[in-house]
């Protein structure tokens, strides 16, 4: 459960990843995603349910150099913090490059 007082953050996050093992990006029922990875890897490090937008799509073994996200939070954890705490927590296959915050308005799709 968060601090009332927390003020919500817009995050954004630059990634790269070998898709070879991803059913693609979108978080699927019952097949490993990159989505998926992210959120319970940011789940274990703020106790928020957190949804990872990413500025697009891919299949499943698709490859990304330059896969742009964003997410919403009230967590008091910085974005470098964010950053190498992910790096830590997540498979090899997957790479956090920069994380930073980002105005309330600001989405990946756009």
């Amino acid at each position: 459960m968060r601090p009332k007082n927390l003020q919500k953050k817009n995050i954004r996050m630059v990634l790269q990843y070998d898709g070879t093992c991803y059913q693609g990006w979108q978080r699927q029922k019952e097949a490993p995603t990159v989505q998926a990875i992210l959120e319970d890897r940011l789940h274990m490090m703020t106790g928020e349910r957190i949804t990872v937008i990413g500025s697009g799509r891919t299949d499943g073994g698709v490859h990304a150099l330059h896969q742009v996200c964003h997410f919403l939070s009230h967590t008091k954890i910085d974005p470098l913090s964010i950053k190498k705490g992910l790096n830590a927590l997540i498979p090899s296959d997957i790479y956090i490059k920069a994380a930073d915050y980002v105005p309330l308005d600001f989405h990946a799709h756009a």
